[in-house]
């Protein structure tokens, strides 16, 4: 299970698009910052951070336009039947 410290990171790199960039450039440099294990920053490693960036842009929308909360945006996320 990951660690508070992994949640951390994730969390920034789904809400920093700059701080997510630096992770896929440079990951050592970017996870400096952070008291992680190797173990743990392995994990970030394995994040998937294009999918962080669709969810960051999805929870950046406003919210008469963001799938989430049932907007139409241009991210729709199917409802499933009616």
């Amino acid at each position: 299970m990951p660690s508070d410290r992994v949640a951390a990171v994730v969390g920034k790199a789904i809400l920093n698009p700059e701080f997510r960039q630096k992770l896929l450039d440079d990951a050592d440099a970017a996870l400096a910052g952070f008291d992680l294990s190797d173990a743990e920053k392995a994990l970030v490693r394995d994040v998937n951070l294009e999918a962080l960036g669709i969810l960051g842009t999805i929870l950046d929308a406003p919210l008469s336009q963001n799938p989430l909360f049932g907007g139409m945006g241009t991210t729709a996320v199917p409802r499933g039947p009616a």
